[in-house]
């Protein structure tokens, strides 16, 4: 048979349902929402981090100025000054927009690792019951903990919890390893070494991780069922419209293009009277996999709704996103489609696309505009692409013109 085949998706009973959780959880996602509420994530972390660590100098300073100074306080003032420029740089780099996807677990192992730097240096200053004793030190690691959170990334948000019971675990056998034999003053004020309690407080740190992810996930799963087609798993009409929205009136600020497509799956209707509704699902369910792979992970992609579909390019001309479109056509028809029940479909689309530099401004109008041609690549005979582009006329204004239109045997 021509071309690739894919098969619709059925349940494992193999897969023990721990298993099958912790595969659910820890999952990587490539979804651009996600993506995208991860970086504000990032950046809300940095603002605070930087306010944070610049507000937390202060609390060495009045101790230095209305107490006699004392070792600790002056290692405390040289840390959170360390920390202050280091998360002002950190700032700068995250405002400069999306970064590398390794970013936000860099950033989350920086903030345990400086809170392990405050109590590794009370231990070079011979001071290993204040490190391990710490209250406000200790206390800091549940916060960088909360505040991987904000990432929307279970992962990150283990590693940073296993990062800070492995640190936290290291400076007590250093602090246990260097004990002196006498109490000396940092002993009198704040305690002997007990195994016992700084187990209990590693314990306290692996609790706290393991409901952060679970918050995480949870909230993942909210956040993916109010903005998600069930179906499918892509974005849902609202919230592909809001992020069009967004990205519309972020190409009308830089002067840049975004095309937008409404594609509809011809004939559908012969799978469900043929197959049933539920190989119907399935068919729509493989598309949607087509779509997604064969997309950049900053595209936008929704269930318009039934069989209809939308796609946003961002930052895209119209004739590379008309050649995209086009290979997208060929592939989906190229594709045999083994349904559970046994039968094959193969399947053809039909296309409409519009972008906001000819055809409007606004969100409305440049849908529209793509859902026009769509109603004329129908008209045409099906399994094609309607498109326009920009042309001189003879005035020497700019006007629509038919980009072009083909079919492929298939």
């Amino acid at each position: 048979m021509n071309g690739r085949s894919y098969t619709t998706p059925r349940d494992n009973p193999a897969i023990h349902p721990l298993l099958a959780w912790w595969g659910e959880v820890f999952s990587p996602t490539d979804d651009p929402a996600l993506t995208a509420a991860g970086h504000q994530g990032e950046l809300l972390v940095a603002r605070v981090r930087f306010w944070a660590s610049t507000a937390l100098m202060l609390v060495p300073i009045v101790v230095l100025l209305t107490s006699q100074p004392r070792a600790e306080n002056i290692s405390s003032l040289v840390a959170t000054i360390v920390a202050s420029v280091s998360s002002l740089a950190i700032l700068a780099y995250v405002r400069r927009g999306p970064t590398r996807a390794t970013l936000p677990l860099a950033t989350s192992l920086f903030d345990v690792t400086l809170v392990s730097a405050t109590q590794v240096s009370y231990l070079v200053q011979g001071l290993p019951s204040v490190a391990i004793h710490s209250r406000t030190t200790f206390l800091a690691y549940f916060v960088a903990i909360a505040a991987a959170c904000l990432r929307w990334d279970p992962r990150i948000c283990l590693t940073a919890g296993v990062a800070a019971m492995a640190q936290y675990l290291g400076i007590v056998v250093a602090a246990w390893r260097v004990w002196p034999q006498t109490r000396t003053d940092d002993v009198e004020v704040f305690g002997s070494l007990v195994m016992g309690h700084q187990f209990g407080r590693v314990i306290m740190l692996a609790v706290f991780t393991f409901v952060c992810v679970i918050i995480v996930h949870q909230s993942l799963k909210l956040r993916i069922s109010a903005t998600h087609d069930s179906l499918t798993r892509l974005m849902n009409r609202a919230f592909f419209e809001e992020r069009l929205a967004d990205e519309l009136a972020r190409a009308a600020r830089h002067d840049i293009p975004v095309c937008v497509a409404v594609l509809d799956v011809d004939h559908f209707k012969s799978v469900n009277d043929s197959h049933g509704h539920a190989a119907g699902d399935a068919a729509l369910h493989v598309v949607a996999q087509v779509l997604r792979r064969s997309l950049r992970r900053t595209d936008l992609i929704a269930r318009w709704g039934g069989e209809e579909f939308a796609i946003a390019f961002p930052e895209t001309r119209l004739p590379e996103a008309y050649g995209k479109l086009e290979q997208l056509r060929m592939d989906i028809a190229s594709h045999t489609i083994v349904l559970s029940t046994g039968g094959e479909v193969r399947l053809t689309i039909s296309g409409g696309l519009a972008v906001s530099q000819l055809d409007g401004a606004s969100l409305r109008q440049v849908v529209d505009a793509a859902d026009a041609r769509l109603m004329e690549a129908k008209r045409a005979g099906r399994n094609r692409v309607h498109a326009a582009a920009p042309a001189r006329g003879p005035s020497g204004d700019w006007r629509a013109v038919v980009l072009g239109t083909s079919r492929a045997k298939t």
